[in-house]
């Protein structure tokens, strides 16, 4: 077993020690401490690991280069709030799910990449995803997983970077269209078109992937539900949308895209009455905060229609997928309206099958099943 997926493993038996009252010192798991670092990202800087050695983006800057990559796409993101860019996200779903539709098997995962690609370069001022972006995604995926891995074990491996990072640069500054809106902007605002490249590959990558693999453990679930799936097709429109959202909630509780998030202190301090030494990385468990059995009920039992989700009862920051204060993922919008939109016209169309009967996950930047190659889906009509 990889030592990624050992991470994770831990990060779940981290949290059912925390719910029998041992201490957890490897991890930041309790929702106030978490909120209190994330808030104050002056003194707590992100922490990537080697893959800030490969590309830097607003996901891993602070301070005025954070302010600077922000500053290029936050319109962008915003935009998705916008009525015309939601029904084109609902016939984006409408027509990536069709039951004419072969996505099943191997080709899943790629079918779910360009959907959700598809709603990211339309939000770019795209209209189509570019012949060979399903394919970079697929490479950045293992390169990145595999800067991981280097990182958590301390392997060293800098040299390596640089030729790997430029190749795949080339390659995605040969698939992006000639006049991509965003480039000229972000070249104004940085000055250079390989940091624009650098921060796109990053935006594209980490909001196609986080997506996907939430889709995917949407899928995965549904699957082992076949009662939930006939509970959604008899409600009206409204109850089956709410619904939706709680079960895609529960997936994100449960199996967060992102698990883990790593912050560096820049000084010293003391937080809740625990002590952060400076210049050491501060693991703060997402998996931890969302399986607090003093802020959920039977926290480690999959709820398809979580009664905390259903009243909104739950604590502000003990659910925090998209991470909380002022980093909160920008595309949190785009991907919580396109997974919604994909499973509203999955679940009324497909009868949905998972003959696998154990959960399986791999951890590269994102947590993902592996099982995904066996769901099954029959149309309805």
């Amino acid at each position: 077993m990889r030592i990624t997926e050992q991470l994770i493993i831990a990060l779940y038996a981290a949290a059912e020690r925390q719910n029998r009252g041992e201490e957890v010192p490897e991890f930041v798991a309790d929702h106030v401490t978490i909120g209190q670092i994330l808030r104050n990202g002056d003194l707590f800087r992100k922490d990537y690991g080697l893959i800030s050695e490969f590309m830097l983006s607003r996901f891993n800057t602070d301070g005025k280069g954070w302010k600077d990559r922000r500053s290029i796409s936050q319109n962008y993101f915003g935009s998705v709030k916008a009525t015309a860019f939601a029904h084109s996200m609902s016939k984006a779903a409408e027509e990536a799910f069709d039951p004419g539709v072969n996505f099943a098997g191997s080709g899943l995962r790629r079918h779910c990449i360009r959907y959700a690609a598809g709603n990211l370069f339309r939000m770019f001022g795209w209209d189509s995803v570019p012949d060979g972006f399903v394919e970079w995604t697929e490479q950045m995926r293992v390169f990145v997983q595999e800067l991981q891995i280097r990182t958590l074990s301390g392997t060293a491996g800098a040299n390596s970077i640089a030729p790997r990072k430029e190749a795949l640069l080339d390659e995605l500054q040969a698939i992006l269209p000639a006049g991509f809106p965003i480039i000229a902007a972000g070249i104004e605002r940085l000055g250079d078109e390989r940091q624009i490249l650098e921060e796109l590959a990053m935006l594209l990558f980490g909001g196609v992937e986080s997506t996907v693999s939430t889709m995917l453990w949407c899928m995965e679930l549904l699957g082992r539900g076949a009662e939930y799936q006939g509970i959604l097709r008899e409600q009206d429109p409204r109850r089956r949308r709410e619904l939706v959202v709680v079960f895609i909630n529960e997936i994100m509780r449960r199996f967060p895209a992102v698990p883990l998030l790593v912050r560096t202190p820049a000084a010293a301090t003391t937080i809740g009455g625990r002590w952060f030494p400076k210049d050491q990385p501060v693991m703060i468990s997402i998996i931890g905060a969302h399986h607090d059995a003093r802020n959920w009920e039977n926290p480690f039992i999959f709820d398809y229609r979580r009664r905390e989700f259903l009243d909104g009862s739950f604590r502000h920051g003990t659910f925090i997928p998209f991470s909380h204060g002022p980093r909160t993922c920008a595309g949190a919008r785009l991907a919580a309206d396109e997974i919604r939109e994909a499973m509203l016209h999955l679940t009324v169309r497909f009868e949905i099958e998972q003959p696998i009967e154990n959960l399986a996950f791999d951890y590269g930047l994102t947590l993902n099943p592996t099982t995904w190659e066996h769901i099954r889906f029959r149309p309805l009509h």
